[in-house]
């Protein structure tokens, strides 16, 4: 890691934001590992990590493929990489123009387990309501819906104080990878995107974004970086080398 970032009682510094657009799940597993390690040592005051992830299906620990792979000849013959995760939650997807959120903070510093929750949902909601549409929670089913759709869904893990996994909501990504399995377990209700809510309303001021992915995508980042800062402070950007140093 960059001497530069290593300061005394850094860890009550301003949080650090990472965005690694497309970066396989593996290898992006392994960057948030490595940055909830020093997070736990206070070596760093934790990271917001913004990406997208190639085609991938993940599993919560407490998951049985059995029950939510619905097609599992053609996953793999489409080399869709199945990988069992340390999260909580079961099963979703993961693929590009869908934003994944990592937030690696101490819940003893910033926010408590239920408090991070919450406030991954009220952001959602907010970032959705900013494109006049209405998304809700359920209490029934956790994620953030539009009605009877899932937008976007939450799995984290805290180990020792720290956070790590988080958030995705489908922004302008295809929906057909949900299609082969049974997104969080819940049977009878669908999977939606920012884009095709977007597109079913000509009449909707945001509805050009619809219409091009790069712009709603630096949109959502834009918006959701504002509702990190607005609870937690101003982020500060940084380089997964000047993280990682060597290591990335």
């Amino acid at each position: 890691m960059s001497n530069s970032l290593i300061k005394k009682n850094s860890f009550k510094d301003q949080l650090f934001f990472l965005d690694l657009s497309l970066m396989d799940y593996n290898k992006t597993l392994d960057v948030q590992l490595k940055c909830q390690k020093l997070c736990v040592e206070q070596k760093i005051p934790g990271v917001i990590i913004f990406v997208e992830h190639p085609d991938t299906i993940t599993l919560g620990k407490h998951c049985d493929t059995n029950d939510y792979i619905l097609e599992k000849d053609l996953i793999a013959k489409l080399h869709i990489p199945v990988i069992r995760t340390d999260r909580g939650g079961k099963i979703t997807a993961h693929c590009p123009k869908q934003l994944t959120i990592y937030p690696i903070m101490d819940m003893g510093v910033h926010l408590f387990p239920k408090e991070l929750v919450s406030f991954l949902e009220s952001s959602t909601i907010q970032v959705v309501k900013k494109f006049d549409i209405k998304a809700s929670i359920d209490p029934h089913y956790p994620g953030v819906w539009i009605d009877n759709r899932k937008i976007a869904a939450i799995g984290l893990r805290i180990k020792e104080r720290v956070s790590y996994h988080g958030l995705s909501i489908n922004v302008s990504n295809s929906l057909d990878l949900f299609s082969y399995i049974l997104p969080c377990g819940i049977q009878d209700r669908k999977v939606t995107s920012l884009k095709l809510e977007l597109s079913k309303n000509p009449l909707n001021n945001y509805y050009n974004f619809s219409q091009d992915d790069t712009i709603i995508m630096n949109e959502v980042k834009k918006l959701y970086k504002l509702e990190f800062e607005s609870r937690l402070g101003p982020l500060k950007s940084v380089s997964l080398a000047q993280i990682l140093g060597s290591d990335s």
